[in-house]
């Protein structure tokens, strides 16, 4: 890891952590027994309507032994924090001038990331009180890093609309995410199956929108870099 960094080939590590979040994230999917919030008896794992978390169950919604999904599960988030950690050392490479926002980006972004170790290693139904402030304080992190780092690619005369509208979208779904999340943890508010659903869009826009940036970082650099 420390010589992809320092030769420059952070995309690598981005798309890796990418990559292993997706298998991973697959394979808990496919192990895991069933249920979610709203219809305990549900069979197998609903997309949109079970969390990121409900993996980490044991044991699951529907009573049964969850002894697989959650060690895949722990391993997909880690893989994902190490992703992101790389594409916000490599995002503010794009910004041109925009060193203290670059800097600003990492910094919030790493935290983002240590964050959302946190939540993966806290589980939601042994300790829902501490898995919600990891949650709480992961988030207002990530969405500072996405901010500056859509704040600096729109700023950049180099960089396509792409790569800022898809990061903007993603800022749009994520603070609606986390603020639903907010009336239900904080202030107790009922439970709305637009959380998960929420959840797993911000997921596929974020996966999409480090791709299209590393991948513009890549040609910024050119062939020789």
């Amino acid at each position: 890891m420390t010589s992809l960094v320092r030769s420059g080939r952070l995309d690598y590590l981005v798309y890796a952590g990418i990559l292993g979040f997706l298998l991973c994230m697959a394979i808990a999917i496919e192990m895991y027994p069933g249920g979610n919030l709203w219809d305990r008896a549900q069979p197998g794992y609903d997309f949109w309507r079970n969390f990121w978390c409900d993996l980490q169950r044991q044991p699951a919604y529907n009573g049964a032994a969850n002894r697989i999904a959650p060690r895949f599960a722990q391993l997909a988030m880690l893989c994902l924090a190490l992703g992101i950690a790389a594409y916000f050392a490599l995002a503010p490479r794009l910004f041109g001038r925009g060193r203290r926002l670059g800097q600003l980006v990492t910094a919030a972004g790493w935290c983002g990331a240590a964050g959302l170790v946190a939540v993966a290693a806290i589980s939601s139904r042994g300790f829902p009180t501490l898995h919600g402030v990891a949650v709480l304080a992961a988030g207002p992190m990530g969405l500072i890093a996405v901010l500056g780092t859509v704040v600096g690619l729109a700023r950049s005369p180099a960089q396509g609309r792409l790569t800022v509208l898809l990061g903007a979208a993603m800022l749009a779904v994520s603070l609606f995410t986390l603020t639903q999340y907010v009336r239900e943890f904080v202030f107790s508010a009922p439970s709305s199956e637009w959380l998960p659903r929420s959840q797993k869009l911000a997921t596929v826009l974020a996966l999409g929108w480090m791709c299209v940036v590393s991948a513009a970082a890549v040609r910024a650099r050119g062939p020789s870099g």
